[in-house]
């Protein structure tokens, strides 16, 4: 089974997303703090998203929590551009 990680690189790298950490653009996988944003966007998930789970997203590897986090994902880029560092703030 993949794990989450690896399924986000692969939706941000069809999307061509790129990922901006201390002013250098990277792809997902290059991202250092990957893990953290991922947090912040699971976190925004279960913001927007918990009473559909009714519990933290974090403990559903499902594809739908898989969609909700994505879904933060794609509410944090701009033009395609997802600034890491700001997004790291944020959470």
């Amino acid at each position: 089974m993949m794990e989450i990680v690896d399924l986000i690189d692969i939706l941000a790298n069809l999307a061509e997303f790129n990922f901006v950490e201390k002013g250098v653009s990277k792809n997902f996988k290059e991202v250092k703090e990957k893990e953290k944003l991922l947090r912040h966007f699971t976190h925004l998930a279960n913001k927007h998203y918990s009473y559909i789970f009714g519990k933290g997203m974090e403990d559903n590897n499902s594809a739908l929590s898989l969609l909700f986090i994505y879904d933060a994902l794609l509410e944090s880029q701009e033009d395609a551009v997802i600034n890491v560092d700001q997004c790291l703030v944020e959470a």
